[in-house]
């Protein structure tokens, strides 16, 4: 039955408890990094997955790199070859309905028919009824086309007919049959449906996997995709090495104060981060991430709106971590996928994003993905496409997931070499983490010293920042400046010492202290003016202190044409 569903909000739940033997620990968290106590090595990481054989893979024969990307994909994650389908449809992102129906809805019900992935049943009164599927997850490969045209007629014209005028008509915005062809492929076991508008996610809002959720003939449909069939194939090998480590680095979150819901997610989503021991940058002002701004160590990044790719992400040295996961929500956001600058999902993936959400047309904000929780279930462990269709009300509809479907980006959270521990790039984020998970409810206090003496034993500017953002957001003005300086005086890179100068100069305005911004923002400008990312403080302190107009000419003075 077709629906527009109300906005709907949850309160995360904690994280999960790091494993025990980590919270056994009663020395403090600086001792811990040195001593080398017994604590479980990272394990090498099982790329078969409870989904591995109840996934299948479909690929387009005109497109070479499809077939190519499909044998890749089957390979590393462990999916028997049996379980790739080849279709033959357009070589273009934007089909017909027809288009749609005949070349790849109806070739792949045969397909699940004919290798018995359904077994199915004639009813005279219903139709063909898929009775079982053994198939759970739909990954459509680089080549499949992206969304399907509506087809709908307009609405009749209507007159009154005592005055022969014609009646004014409110659009209805649903009233369409235009939607992504993976979210169509959701209904791919109703033969006959509503086609118009979109129907209810029977897996919104749940919080057990897929197999254990009972919703029978229910598949989730993701793609592996990108601007070039390279940029697809390497969300795969990222997303594996980042399961292998863990994906480790700061969270960008841009609240724009647009639509109170929007702003809620992103806020709500904040929140989780910092509690699953994540240092977060939380930009609450009405811009946007500022041209260039110095998104140094991105593993996370959650804003919204605007139409195209811009701030930190038109700085051609950026680049996310390995593994990141990053979503702008606007309405086109994944209207195409083979530009690098038009959109967002194409240009978050070819900056280094291993999964990124959008939409194909548009879906009004309440049938988006809720970003609150995605990102709730997406620390819990879940994989990413269950997530996305956890926090999405509804199918048949304009939302995309791309990225591998079985990725779960924290596999490896709670697990920690620390043998090897010296050697390890992401020390402070983990340090940061398990300080975060072991005191954060119990003592605060001591949460804060122990997160000290990490900063100053391992002379990490990034621990320092992580507790100075947390100390802003709990409005310790005081302690958040303490921590801005240190972290600026830890930090050697040029940037991260940018990034903490933008900070004060945020603590400033949050003073209303405008004087003492612009003076921050000045020096910053004038310091840091060889790098790209002095954009940033001079976008601010262009807003911040607008350049004076010229002075007009004095009177009787001669034009110089």
């Amino acid at each position: 039955m077709k629906f527009v569903p109300a906005p709907s909000f949850r309160n995360p739940p904690p994280p999960r408890p790091v494993s025990q033997c980590l919270l056994a620990l009663s020395f403090s968290l600086a001792a811990f990094w040195w001593v080398s106590p017994a604590v479980a090595a990272t394990p090498e990481v099982q790329r078969t997955s409870v989904y591995s054989q109840s996934t299948v893979i479909v690929y387009n024969t005109n497109v070479a790199a499809s077939k190519e990307l499909a044998q890749f994909y089957a390979e590393a994650r462990k999916i028997p070859s049996g379980n790739i389908v080849a279709l033959t449809c357009p070589d273009k992102e934007t089909i017909t309905r027809t288009e749609f129906e005949e070349t790849i809805a109806k070739p792949l019900r045969d397909a699940f028919v004919g290798n018995r992935w359904w077994s199915v049943s004639l009813d005279t009164s219903e139709g063909v009824q898929v009775q079982a599927n053994r198939i759970h997850i739909i990954a459509l490969m680089y080549g499949i086309p992206l969304r399907v045209e509506n087809d709908l007629p307009p609405p009749a014209a209507q007159t009154d007919p005592k005055t022969g005028k014609p009646i004014p008509r409110k659009p209805d915005p649903q009233a369409t049959s235009a939607c992504s062809v993976d979210s169509e492929l959701c209904m791919l076991a109703k033969y006959s449906y509503e086609r118009a508008g979109p129907l209810r996610n029977p897996y919104y809002e749940k919080s057990v996997n897929l197999y254990q959720a009972r919703i029978p003939g229910f598949m989730l449909v993701g793609r592996i995709d990108g601007p070039t069939p390279e940029i697809a194939r390497r969300l795969i090998t990222d997303a594996i090495a980042a399961e292998k480590d863990g994906l480790w680095g700061m969270a960008y979150v841009d609240v724009a104060k647009k639509i109170k819901e929007g702003d809620e997610w992103l806020m709500r989503s904040a929140e989780t981060f910092e509690r699953g021991g994540i240092p977060v940058v939380l930009d609450r002002w009405r811009a946007r991430f500022r041209l260039n701004y110095p998104m140094r160590n991105a593993s996370l990044y959650f804003g919204w709106y605007a139409t195209d790719v811009d701030g930190p992400f038109v700085n051609p040295g950026f680049t996310f971590r390995r593994g990141a996961v990053a979503c702008h929500l606007h309405s086109f956001s994944g209207r195409t996928l083979r530009s690098t600058s038009a959109a967002w999902v194409g240009p978050l993936l070819a900056r280094g994003a291993a999964a990124v959400l959008g939409n194909v047309y548009e879906p009004y904000l309440n049938l988006t993905h809720h970003f609150d929780i995605f990102n709730d279930r997406l620390l819990e462990g879940f994989t990413f496409i269950e997530s996305a269709y956890m926090a999405a009300p509804g199918i048949s509809w304009m939302s995309v997931a791309v990225g591998d479907p079985l990725y779960r980006p924290f596999e490896a959270h709670n697990q920690f070499d620390t043998e090897n521990y010296r050697k390890d790039e992401n020390r402070e984020f983990k340090a940061f983490r398990l300080a975060t998970l072991r005191w954060q409810n119990d003592d605060p206090l001591a949460l804060r010293d122990n997160l000290e003496k990490a900063a100053a034993a391992l002379q990490s500017g990034l621990i320092y920042e992580g507790m100075a953002l947390k100390a802003l957001r709990d409005e310790k003005h005081e302690k958040a400046e303490a921590f801005l300086q240190k972290a600026f005086d830890t930090y050697s890179e040029k940037e991260d010492r940018l990034r903490v100068r933008l900070h004060q100069a945020d603590l400033a305005r949050i003073h209303e202290n405008k004087e003492a911004a612009v003076a921050i923002l000045q020096k910053a400008v004038v310091t840091y003016s060889g790098l790209p990312e002095a954009e940033a403080a001079l976008s601010l302190l262009t807003e911040l202190k607008p350049p004076l107009p010229p002075l007009p000419p004095p009177p009787g003075a001669q034009s110089s044409r």
